[in-house]
């Protein structure tokens, strides 16, 4: 892979072609938004959401450097490497770009990919999602990001409050769930495969995708 540092937030938004966050759309399990619409923007015929006003996003975007910081007082174990604006390029398809929250070295792992992920569970089964594994929307990304970086797992730090009904705070807790990309080797290659033909038969020639009902639509 290739590095390139952006200078603002604009040269970073134009530089990202197919990012962590475009993997799920790719391969239907995005729930919000469909492989056209991902289309229609990549083609500029459609703007993105400006999610700049949502709190949820709003409120990621707060705590991330946050749980970064707690990430490196918890495990000093791993050395964290961030840099904002910062894009990965694959070292074959320059197509495929990452922006990684943290980039971490540890002793015997190597290097791997850092994720933050900030939520609030409104009931049981969106909790259920966390137990054991992380929602299916997020693993596209982790394997994505693990692709174009070559890295060897990857970490995801998911900070998690607890909703409650009755007007209390809610409790919070962090919650770190760890890929080891040997176990993943399948899932990324079929991913790889996916994008790859996204971007050469409907990107590169303007060919609109077949729709796809979104994943829980």
């Amino acid at each position: 892979m290739k590095r390139i540092q952006c200078q603002d937030r604009e040269q970073w938004l134009a530089g990202r072609r197919l990012g962590g966050s475009d993997a799920a759309t790719i391969i239907h399990m995005n729930k919000y938004k469909s492989n056209v619409d991902l289309y229609l923007e990549k083609v500029g015929i459609k703007k993105p959401a400006d999610l700049s006003k949502n709190l949820r996003v709003q409120h990621g975007n707060a705590a991330e450097p946050i749980i970064r910081e707690l990430f490196k007082i918890n495990f000093p174990e791993y050395q964290m490497y961030y840099r904002e604006f910062e894009l990965l390029v694959d070292d074959e398809y320059d197509f495929m770009t990452a922006s990684l929250d943290g980039e971490i070295t540890h002793p015997e792992l190597g290097k791997g990919v850092w994720e933050a992920k900030s939520t609030e569970p409104r009931n049981k089964d969106a909790l259920e999602e966390w137990n054991g594994s992380i929602p299916n929307t997020y693993f596209p990304q982790l394997l994505h990001n693990m692709m174009v970086s070559n890295y060897n797992y990857a970490i995801l730090s998911a900070l998690i409050l607890h909703h409650t009904f009755d007007g209390s705070l809610p409790n919070q807790e962090i919650r770190n769930y760890f890929f080891d990309r040997k176990d993943v080797e399948n899932d990324i290659a079929y991913l790889r495969g996916k994008e790859i033909d996204f971007w050469n038969n409907h990107i590169i020639p303007r060919i609109a995708p077949s729709a796809v009902l979104k994943l829980g639509a």
